[in-house]
């Protein structure tokens, strides 16, 4: 009886601890929270670009991020059960699959969290800033290096709600990019450990590219839609790629349900889906800003 209170009280705290993070944080997307005031360059190109929406939607995103793993795992717990262990049911397939998912909503959501809370408090405009807000500022103040504006200053020519519009504002880390690199090293790492070697040679690293190449969609997407600058993404990949290492290091029981030893090809992965992410890709348009755009 003492045992199921205290295992109450555990699970009642740790629901209070996970609620008040996203209370907060939806204080910051809703707008209750406003972000600080930002500085810019009536001149400056980069805030200049014009608003054409989401390739990839807030939806969608939630969709690859937790229930499209959530069933991946759940064929893969179903399908290749742990070693010394028989072909189990779907009922303990399911079990394994949703905590794991768990590991994956927590993790994320805390790093959600830091991330938006970096968004209010850096207050950088995105690309399309100026097509969003359209300050009321004067023809003088513009002569100036840099004005200094709030969301207060926003004429709002687009018509949008009070969080869409303060959005012009938090443009970094990109939120998308932190995301979805969190979700697929997770899964990397999860396909990994639980697939490689124990079937086809070729179908764990199949799967592994889905995921990268998912990510590198979504990460290009946010520049292409003028909702990011190179650098949020980059910022925001960074982010995602941090957090899943902690998410998986402290939290997760992934790679001690299957392991002997932390390393398990954990580093190895984590060298292989940054390499594959980011310095084939970001380099290269690195490159391509520096000298092809003038």
């Amino acid at each position: 009886m003492r045992c199921a209170s205290a295992r109450f009280l555990r699970h009642a705290f740790d629901l209070l601890l996970y609620t008040s993070v996203a209370a907060a944080l939806a204080l910051t997307l809703l707008g209750v929270v406003n972000p600080a005031s930002t500085k810019i360059s009536c001149d400056d190109p980069s805030i200049r670009m014009p608003y054409s929406g989401d390739t990839i939607t807030v939806t969608m995103l939630i969709v690859v991020t937790l229930i499209v793993p959530f069933f991946v795992m759940t064929i893969v717990e179903w399908a290749v059960p742990p070693s010394g262990q028989g072909s189990p049911p779907l009922r303990e397939g399911l079990s394994r699959s949703w905590s794991y998912t768990g590991d994956i909503f927590v993790g994320g959501l805390f790093m959600f969290f830091l991330n938006d809370l970096a968004k209010t408090t850096v207050s950088e405009p995105r690309p399309h800033f100026w097509d969003t807000c359209r300050p009321n500022i004067t023809a003088e103040q513009c002569r100036q290096p840099f004005v200094i504006l709030s969301w207060r200053d926003c004429t709002n020519p687009l018509k949008q709600s009070h969080p869409r519009l303060i959005d012009s504002m938090k443009s970094f880390p990109s939120g998308h990019a932190s995301l979805s690199v969190f979700s697929s090293i997770f899964m990397m790492v999860y396909i990994k450990q639980r697939i490689w070697g124990r079937s086809s040679r070729l179908l764990a690293p199949w799967i592994q590219l889905l995921w990268a190449v998912w990510t590198l969609y979504c990460c290009q997407s946010r520049i292409a839609d003028n909702r990011h600058h190179w650098w949020d993404v980059l910022a925001g990949g960074i982010l995602g790629a941090v957090s899943s290492f902690l998410t998986v290091r402290l939290f997760s029981v992934i790679l001690f349900s299957f392991c002997k030893s932390f390393v398990c090809y954990y580093y190895v992965n984590i060298i292989f889906a940054l390499l594959d992410i980011y310095l084939v890709y970001i380099l290269p348009y690195i490159y391509f800003q520096l000298f092809y755009i003038t």
